[in-house]
């Protein structure tokens, strides 16, 4: 839950400033920016909370289907994992 509130806000962010900036430019500008920020964007410290809470609701689904745990430990791991 940490990771998906970092990355969406990080998301956020992105369509609350950048794109307006991008739409109040030249065409060439804005294309040449986009494209350049889509070089950048996997490489950056995004991709951490992103990749991760994907790969942490997935380790946990799996571990809560084999395990069985209680109702509140599950509660415990969805909002902090």
């Amino acid at each position: 839950a940490l990771g998906a509130l970092v990355a969406g806000g990080a998301l956020f962010a992105f369509s609350s400033f950048v794109m307006p900036a991008l739409r109040s430019v030249d065409a060439h500008t804005a294309i040449t920016s986009m494209q350049a920020i889509n070089v950048e964007a996997p490489r950056s410290a995004l991709m951490l909370p992103l990749v991760g809470s994907a790969l942490t609701a997935i380790a946990a689904g799996i571990w809560a289907s084999i395990s069985r745990p209680d109702g509140w430990v599950l509660a415990v791991v969805g909002c902090v994992g």
